[in-house]
């Protein structure tokens, strides 16, 4: 049993450490707060350059993708800003994958 034990505390130190590895910390900005950090967040930014057809035309909507943690953003709604150090993205929507996380379609937000 105690073998077990030993395991069971193996395994979970070495998902702990690729967490730590694997999320990342970001600045999240809630309407109408300012930004507060949230660790361990967010897993990674990927590009997409998803183009919508609106009257005609083909309008950019979103441009990135990421994977937050439910728990990290229990606030989570359409508007809030996500900073991952390299840029600012505004959430546009988001639905839960099934895993304790949530796939966050993100647009980069362009200074002006």
């Amino acid at each position: 049993m105690a073998e077990v034990n030993m395991r069971r505390d193996l395994v979970q130190d070495v998902l702990d450490a690729a967490a730590e590895e694997l999320f990342e910390d970001v600045l999240y900005t809630h309407a109408p707060a300012g930004p507060v950090t949230v660790s361990q967040a967010i897993f990674g930014v990927e590009i997409v350059a998803e183009r919508e057809e609106w009257s005609g035309q083909a309008v950019r909507g979103t441009t990135h993708t990421t994977r937050a943690l439910k728990a990290k953003f229990p606030n989570l709604t359409r508007g809030d800003l996500i900073d991952d150090g390299v840029a600012v993205y505004r959430v546009l929507d988001f639905e839960p994958v099934g895993d304790g996380r949530f796939e966050v379609l993100i647009s980069l937000v362009v200074a002006g």
